[in-house]
């Protein structure tokens, strides 16, 4: 059944994106070579150094991403992995969502977003007081924000996780890296955020 959702998935996208089937024929998908890869990969994030001194731009590219790429994240721009519809059908389900300027949206939602897209446009004199602003909408629309450390000791501006017991682990909805405003600190949040997300994953237990 997974293998018959999983080639509808692509039809699907084929048709939205008007992909090339050979292009998708030629994936290599092999599950060994790929194993050692990512062995390889998990190695190379755990002997990085903490993400706000690796998201530092001379860092980052001239390290981090040098002498191959360790972080999928478009930097540069060969830089990413396979089409993350292939790991589950809600990735393919979100992009779609995503392109439909039509998708409803309900009072409900508008009602507890309005707040927070308000109040994120104000001034804030410290990152912690737009942190604090931030985790109190969080609260209403999901749930608090967590404060958990890496084995190194550095620690992101949270997480929110949610328990499947299927797997006797906690999943991570999302991870936060906080600026005060884009332009200040030392490095790219987006790049800060990507190494935070990939040094979780790649730790032995969440």
């Amino acid at each position: 059944q997974e293998v018959a959702d999983l080639r509808k998935q692509v039809e699907t996208l084929k048709q939205q994106q008007q992909l090339d089937g050979h292009q998708l024929s030629s994936l290599n998908l092999n599950t060994q070579n790929y194993n050692n890869v990512q062995d390889e990969n998990i190695q190379e994030i755990l002997n990085m150094k903490p993400p706000l001194v690796s998201a530092r731009h001379s860092v980052f590219f001239n390290e981090v991403q040098n002498p191959y790429s360790a972080i999928l994240n478009h930097r540069p721009y060969k830089c990413l992995g396979p089409p993350v519809f292939f790991y589950n059908k809600v990735f393919n389900k979100f992009v779609t969502d995503f392109r439909n300027e039509d998708l409803p949206i309900s009072k409900e939602v508008l009602k507890m977003v309005d707040p927070l897209i308000q109040d994120m446009s104000k001034g804030y004199d410290t990152e912690d007081d737009l942190l604090d602003c931030f985790e109190k909408h969080l609260r209403k629309i999901i749930w608090p924000i967590e404060k958990i450390s890496n084995k190194d000791k550095t620690c992101s501006d949270g997480v929110v996780t949610e328990p499947v017991e299927s797997f006797y682990e906690s999943a991570l909805l999302f991870l936060l890296e906080i600026k005060n405003e884009i332009g200040t600190g030392l490095c790219d949040p987006t790049i800060q955020g990507s190494l935070s997300y990939v040094q979780r994953w790649a730790q032995e237990k969440f």
